[in-house]
C-alpha cells in the first residue's frame, strides 16, 4: 500500500488591465494538474494549468486555484486576484 502525498499551490502571480480587458493569471503547484475554478467552492473547472486568461472583466475578480495529483486534491482553493 502506498500513501500519496497532498498537492500544493507553492505561488500564485495576479494580473491587471487598465479599464477593462483579458488579464493573465498564473500559480504553481508542487505536484499535479493545477485547475481554474471562478468559486472558492463547488463549481467546474474553467480550465487547467500553470496560466489562466480571463474573459473580457471590468472589475476585480477573484478566481481560485487547487491542484489534483494522483487523487488527492488540496484540502482548499487559492485566491488569485484580477484587478
Amino acid at each position: 500500500m502506498s500513501i500519496n502525498s497532498i498537492p500544493a499551490i507553492t505561488g500564485t502571480t495576479p494580473g491587471s488591465v487598465c479599464e477593462s480587458g483579458t488579464v493573465l493569471l498564473g500559480a504553481t503547484a508542487s505536484a499535479g494538474t493545477i485547475n481554474w475554478y471562478s468559486a472558492s467552492t463547488g463549481g467546474s473547472s474553467l480550465g487547467t494549468g500553470t496560466s489562466f486568461t480571463t474573459p473580457v472583466l471590468s472589475t476585480t475578480t477573484t478566481y481560485y486555484v487547487d491542484a489534483t495529483d494522483n487523487g488527492c486534491t488540496t484540502p482548499t482553493r487559492t485566491a488569485v486576484t484580477a484587478t
